[in-house]
């Protein structure tokens, strides 16, 4: 058995039916009818988990565990060589009036904030930062086409769930 169908207009409504096609029949009931793909699309896919090469003894994610989720895959690393064994705890968004949280990656919607919290284990950003701008931490820059609900479900999974 399909999923419902919603039909409650008529039969020859062009706003239920696409052109060309009329409602199955028993579908004005809203009940029967063939399954219909859906219309809407969810921009937030159930996350991953993630696939460490290792398992941590201590449990804690860090950045490169980070990089593994499905919505970061294909982030740049900036500086390449960064070291991404640091832990993260806390997922803040780039905010100076927020109180500090150890550990934390910053998220931006564009480039890294100028200014990052103490104990900033990182930063999650659309943009690079300008060579001269670059921050003591890890930046991960998002790739073209990054959807923002993807990644901070990603994110939001990985670090409650503890993966």
């Amino acid at each position: 058995m399909g999923p419902p169908v919603c039909a409650i207009w008529p039969k020859e409504s062009p706003h239920l039916w696409p052109p060309g096609e009329s409602a199955p029949a028993g579908a004005s009931d809203g009940l029967t009818g063939p399954p219909r793909a859906s219309i809407v699309q969810s921009s937030v896919s159930a996350p991953a988990p993630i696939r460490r090469t290792a398992p941590r003894a201590d449990g804690e994610l860090t950045l490169a565990d980070l990089t593994l989720l499905p919505s970061l895959a294909g982030c740049r690393v900036l500086p390449p060589r960064a070291d991404l064994g640091r832990p993260v705890r806390a997922v803040v968004l780039a905010d100076p009036a927020a109180p500090e949280e150890p550990d934390a990656l910053v998220v931006a919607a564009g480039g890294p904030p100028a200014a990052l919290p103490e104990g900033c284990a990182g930063v999650v950003c659309r943009s690079a930062p300008s060579g001269s701008d670059r921050p003591p931490v890890p930046v991960l820059v998002l790739p073209a086409g990054a959807r923002w609900g993807a990644v901070l479900a990603d994110l939001h999974a990985a670090l409650s769930d503890g993966a």
